[in-house]
């Protein structure tokens, strides 16, 4: 799911709403619980919801112009007919230059699907039936380069795309376990 965009923080007390997708529908608000770092929660949703919590540190945060450097981190789990739980963790770099922020972020996340416990009625209202009974545990890279356009300080719009790699074999049907994905967002600071 997504990737935060940027490496500097939204600073102590402030808030932040960032909405788009990538390509599924997300939403995700951010508060600054420090000069360096921030707090966020967030949902994606695709064809059911997955709910995340997340963080991240400064390192080097520079709000106005510059590099900055940030470790970004947090946990999700899928409000669905399974147990889906993650986490993820990986660097976030940015450069602030007037309007203009390009990014780049590297992530890996861990996955942990269980789909053994769907009784009888609960398989009869699933889409795919290729989900029923696996149990998989698995990890990919996600790489995300984008930049964001600041019309303001309060506002600005987001294109990014993002590269995942899996670890696993067994999670795609194919031989082509990479892809690529576009992502569009608005972002809103108060």
């Amino acid at each position: 799911f997504k990737n935060t965009l940027f490496s500097r923080t939204v600073r102590d007390g402030n808030w932040e709403l960032d909405i788009g997708t990538s390509p599924a529908l997300n939403a995700v608000v951010r508060r600054g619980m420090g000069e360096n770092f921030d707090l966020g929660v967030g949902t994606e949703v695709l064809f059911l919801p997955v709910f995340f919590v997340d963080g991240k540190y400064a390192f080097i945060n520079n709000p106005d112009k510059g590099t900055s450097l940030s470790l970004y981190g947090g946990a999700f789990a899928a409000s669905d007919f399974t147990a889906t739980t993650g986490f993820f963790v990986g660097p976030v770099v940015s450069y602030k230059y007037y309007r203009f922020e390009p990014y780049f972020a590297a992530r890996f996340n861990y996955v942990d699907w269980d789909a053994t416990e769907i009784d009888a009625d609960e398989r009869d209202d699933l889409t795919y039936d290729l989900v029923v009974g696996y149990d998989v545990n698995f990890s990919y890279l996600q790489l995300t380069a984008g930049t964001s356009f600041w019309f303001s300080e309060k506002f600005g719009l987001n294109f990014y795309v993002q590269y995942f790699n899996f670890f696993t074999s067994h999670v795609v049907e194919d031989d082509d376990d990479d892809s690529f994905m576009p992502g569009l967002g608005a972002l809103f600071r108060f």
